[in-house]
């Protein structure tokens, strides 16, 4: 038998979900008993420190311990967020994605924390991960723009103060909850010069 539903409306200050589909009883062979729910998550919008939205409807399961998301691209003001897949299952996680042109400046604001230094420095990535339920899997974190300067956060920006940022990635595998993390940064001095021997080398 299948039911179709409509649950929840988006809230007009906060934002909210809304989800739309039908719920069909599971009793062919081999089936995890109860009912499973098919359908999609058709909005999502948080309107807090760190505004986001769903850019269009994405594939959801949802049975007694299991919730499975498919493909979903989160968007904000600021940066992207790409999930590949979601797997909740029986308190087990695993999940795969990316993410693109995050701030840092506005990530540490989002996290009331405040960031040092003047940034207009940009981060993407990739993740693949699983909990089962100790970590494994692997995270990447990269500079796709902007840089770093040498002034306080919140002082005027002068562009001879610049840490001329080339190249940053930090490379994180997860191990039995245990993260085994591998940074490379390339730049240059204020003068111009390559920052190979101040700041080039790689770290294991």
């Amino acid at each position: 038998a299948r039911q179709h539903v409509e649950v929840g409306k988006p809230c007009v200050e906060t934002g909210g979900a809304e989800l739309a589909g039908g719920l069909d009883a599971r009793d062919g062979p081999g089936a995890t008993p109860g009912p499973i729910w098919r359908g999609a998550l058709r909005s999502f919008e948080n309107r807090g420190p760190w505004p986001l939205a769903l850019a269009a409807p994405a594939p959801l399961e949802i049975a007694r311990g299991q919730v499975v998301l498919g493909a979903a691209r989160v968007v904000g003001r600021d940066g992207r967020l790409d999930v590949v897949d979601f797997r909740w299952d029986q308190g087990r996680i695993a999940s795969h994605g990316s993410f693109s042109a995050v701030p840092v400046a506005g990530l540490s604001a989002a996290l009331g924390l405040q960031f040092p230094l003047h940034s207009t420095l940009r981060l993407g990535g990739r993740w693949a991960i699983e909990a089962t339920p100790k970590l494994n899997g692997t995270i990447r974190i990269e500079r796709e723009g902007g840089d770093l300067y040498a002034v306080e956060h919140d002082a005027p920006v002068r562009e001879d103060l610049a840490l001329g940022l080339q190249e940053f990635v930090v490379d994180g595998r997860f191990r039995d909850d245990a993260l085994a993390p591998r940074a490379r940064d390339r730049g240059s001095v204020a003068a111009g010069a390559e920052d190979g021997a101040a700041g080039g080398a790689s770290h294991a």
